[in-house]
C-alpha cells in the first residue's frame, strides 16, 4: 500500500504516505509525471548546510530519488530550497552533475508561477 495513514484518507502526494518515503515519493513523482494536467515537477525540501534536524544520510536518498525520477521523465524537475541561507553546497553539486536538475529558492517560485500561466 503507497497511501496510509499518515496521509490521512489516501494522498498520493505525500510522500510519506504509509510511513516510508522510499517507495511513496517515485510513486508520487511518477503521477505528477504521467499527468497530462502538470507540465514540470517541484520538490520541496530543507537542504540548508548544516541541517540540525535531519539524519546526514536522509536528504541523499530524498535526492537519488528525486534525480532518478527526473532522468526518467520529460518534464521539467525542479528543488525548491525551503529555507533562506545556502543549500547545501554538495548536494547543490550532485544536482548539476545529474545534468538539467536546478535547484531554487523560495523567491523564485514566483517565477514559477508566472511562467505557469
Amino acid at each position: 500500500m503507497i497511501s496510509g495513514p499518515y496521509s490521512g484518507d489516501g494522498n498520493p502526494l505525500d510522500a510519506w504516505g504509509n510511513g516510508t518515503f522510499v517507495p511513496n515519493l517515485p510513486h508520487a513523482l511518477g503521477l505528477l509525471d504521467r499527468s497530462p494536467d502538470h507540465d514540470i515537477i517541484v520538490f520541496c525540501r530543507d537542504n540548508c548546510d548544516g541541517q540540525p534536524f535531519e539524519m546526514p544520510e536522509l536528504p541523499w536518498s530524498y535526492l537519488e530519488l528525486f534525480v532518478r525520477a527526473a532522468e526518467n521523465s520529460g518534464k521539467p524537475h525542479y528543488l525548491l530550497h525551503t529555507r533562506p541561507g545556502v543549500m547545501n553546497r554538495e548536494q547543490v553539486a550532485y544536482l548539476r552533475a545529474a545534468g538539467g536538475l536546478t535547484h531554487i529558492v523560495k523567491s523564485h517560485l514566483v517565477t514559477i508561477v508566472f511562467a505557469a500561466r
